[in-house]
């Protein structure tokens, strides 16, 4: 992507477009193509770029919501969906550390909120993958998700958080290997402001570092022998699977280019299953991880909002792009 802000109006507006609010990535880039090879009308909006260069008017009284970007204007009154994928300045108004200035994070929460608030603004248009309530990082119960996945008929792997070693010691004697997982977020800034990214672990009963817990809770899970992964991307009612073949390590996350995928065809059962989760969420597009273990059994192990979907595509030729234009 080249631009920081697009209008593509092939011809004059009569139902409205598409609001595209994401960030300037392959995986947006492909989604925009799309949208101009099917003709379909839409903005595009990298929020972390406009906020330097554009403006925007919500009058509450007079029921105006616009953007302008040089000498564009857009009314987002005419939105009939939403594509929105949270930008790094909603994320960023929820750091701490010092890493912004008090001005900085000021300006940072203020173009955040009006952004947070369409949700309740622009009622008439229909959001995906989710409303930003639902995709902000702290929105993310995977504990519960885990639960819900148990009520509705899934496998899970046993998982505790505890601040307890004991009761750590207790679980790796019960399930044997064990993973650490990280449930929040994942990356932080230390105390040089230097970005760090949590990654998941295995550990065992003489792990050195294990009375550590004792100072926070952490997320410990047993860990499934798998005979291969899956990665769901599910679109309304519309699923697209792919076999990860990988058996050594424990997460293929970058290193996608390295690692088999393959077209796969998941039960109706789990289909199912996969479909109530995403009403139950109140999701129109997210994708899931599984696990196929050499036990034969089928591990429900997160849902992503909405997760990286476009390597799918990618590797394996599904159609997802296709199916979500066609939801626009």
């Amino acid at each position: 992507i080249k631009k920081e802000f697009e209008v593509f109006f092939p011809k004059k507006i009569r139902h409205g477009y598409t609001l595209v609010i994401s960030h300037k990535d392959v995986q947006t880039g492909a989604l925009l193509k799309t949208l101009r090879e099917q003709k379909k009308p839409f903005v595009f909006i990298c929020w972390d770029h406009f906020i330097l260069k554009g403006s925007l008017r919500f009058d509450l009284k007079k029921n105006l919501y616009f953007l302008k970007y040089g000498k564009t204007s857009v009314d987002l009154s005419m939105a009939k969906s939403i594509f929105f994928y949270p930008p790094d300045v909603v994320e960023s108004q929820l750091d701490t550390s010092s890493y912004f200035s008090f001005s900085e994070k000021l300006f940072i929460n203020r173009w955040a909120e009006p952004l947070l608030n369409l949700e309740g603004i622009l009622t008439q248009a229909k959001w995906f993958p989710a409303t930003p309530s639902k995709l902000m990082c702290l929105s993310q119960k995977k504990m519960a998700d885990l639960k819900l996945a148990k009520t509705l008929g899934f496998d899970v792997p046993a998982t505790i958080i505890t601040s307890s070693a004991e009761d750590v010691r207790r679980f790796m004697n019960r399930y044997g290997q064990v993973i650490l997982r990280e449930f929040g977020r994942r990356v932080f800034l230390d105390r040089k402001n230097n970005f760090r990214h949590l990654e998941i672990s295995m550990v065992g009963p003489h792990d050195r570092d294990l009375g550590l817990v004792e100072n926070a809770p952490c997320v410990f899970q047993e860990y499934i022998e798998k005979e291969f992964e899956v990665r769901a991307v599910v679109l309304g009612d519309a699923i697209f699977a792919a076999k990860i073949l990988i058996n050594d390590g424990l997460d293929w996350r970058g290193h996608e280019g390295r690692t088999p995928f393959v077209k796969f065809n998941l039960s109706e059962k789990i289909q199912a299953r996969l479909k109530r989760f995403m009403k139950a969420q109140g999701f129109a597009f997210a994708s899931f991880d599984l696990i196929k273990g050499k036990n034969g059994k089928f591990y429900f192990l997160e849902m992503n909002r909405p997760g990286n979907w476009f390597f799918i595509e990618a590797l394996t030729g599904l159609k997802i792009r296709a199916a979500l234009v066609k939801l626009f």
